[in-house]
C-alpha cells in the first residue's frame, strides 16, 4: 500500500506541475506550496476511488488505508489553502478584499467537509452514514471552485483538464460506488 500511495502522490504532483508550471503561467518557485496544494487536493480526491472500490468489495482494511490517505492529503490541502487564500492567489474567489459568492461557497463547503470528515472517521458517530453527505459536500466544494474553468477548455494549460474537474469525476464515481453498495 505505501508504494501505491507514493505513486498516487507522484502522479498528482507531476500532473499539477505539468498543468501549472510547464504549460501554465505559474513559476517553479510556487512548486512547494501552490502547486503542492493542487497536487494534495488531487491526491485526496483520487484516493477516494480505491477506498470506495475496496468498501464496495467488502475490503475494509484496504478502504481504511485509502481513506486515511485521502484524509491526510485533504488536511494538508486545507492547511496550505488557508495559508495562501488571498485575492492575489485566487482572484476568481474574490471581489476586492472580500470573498465573492463562489469564494464564500468554497470556504463554507470546505469547512463543512472538514466537519463531516471528522464524523465519518468516528465509528461512535456511525461514521459510515456520513460518507455520502461528505462526498456530496466535497463535490459541491470542487464544483463551486472550478465550474467556470470546466466550461472553457480553450483556456486549459496544455489542454490538460482542471484538477477540480478530475477531482469532481473521481468523487462522482466514489459517490456512485457508495450508493451502489447501499442499494
Amino acid at each position: 500500500m505505501p508504494l501505491k500511495v507514493l505513486l498516487l502522490v507522484a502522479l498528482s504532483f507531476g500532473y499539477a506541475a505539468l498543468r501549472y508550471v510547464v504549460f501554465g503561467d505559474v513559476t517553479a518557485s510556487h512548486l512547494p506550496a501552490f502547486v503542492a496544494n493542487k497536487a494534495l487536493a488531487l491526491t485526496a480526491a483520487l484516493a477516494l476511488l480505491p477506498a470506495a472500490l475496496a468498501r464496495h468489495r467488502g475490503n475494509g482494511l484496504a478502504a481504511r488505508g485509502w481513506e486515511w490517505t485521502a484524509g491526510a492529503s485533504a488536511l494538508l490541502h486545507v492547511l496550505l489553502s488557508l495559508a495562501q487564500i488571498t485575492p492575489a492567489s485566487y482572484p476568481t474567489l474574490f471581489e476586492g478584499a472580500r470573498a465573492n459568492l463562489s469564494g464564500e461557497l468554497v470556504i463554507l463547503s470546505g469547512v463543512l467537509a472538514a466537519g463531516l470528515a471528522t464524523l465519518a472517521r468516528n465509528e461512535r458517530s456511525g461514521g459510515a452514514r456520513w460518507q455520502v453527505p461528505l462526498l456530496l459536500v466535497l463535490l459541491g466544494h470542487v464544483v463551486a471552485r472550478g465550474l467556470p474553468g470546466w466550461l472553457a477548455p480553450a483556456t486549459w494549460p496544455g489542454a490538460l483538464p482542471p484538477i477540480s474537474l478530475l477531482a469532481a469525476l473521481a468523487m462522482a464515481v466514489a459517490l456512485g460506488l457508495r450508493l451502489a453498495r447501499r442499494a
